[in-house]
């Protein structure tokens, strides 16, 4: 009997979830579709977060993990949803 040479559906099926997952990942992150009111939303919480910590004698500058200094996103106006 003559075996045909075929992808089987299940690997059809990887494939298509496979691309499916990099594509929604990388889609946002290439054309930069990132919600300006999400940037001033998270920069408003972390220059309130800031001024808490110096209102409590915390140090103004912040460290990360890595040993560099954390910064509040720029501010950017944005709209409400």
């Amino acid at each position: 009997m003559n075996k045909l040479k075929a992808f089987t559906l299940i690997e059809l099926l990887i494939v298509i979830a496979i691309i499916g997952i990099i594509g929604a990942i990388a889609v946002p992150a290439l054309t930069g579709n990132v919600s300006p009111s999400v940037w001033v939303q998270n920069g408003t919480v972390c220059e309130q977060g800031m001024k808490w910590s110096v209102s409590q004698g915390y140090k103004t500058q912040i460290v990360g993990p890595s040993g560099l200094p954390l910064t509040c996103p720029p501010e950017q106006e944005g709209k409400a949803i």
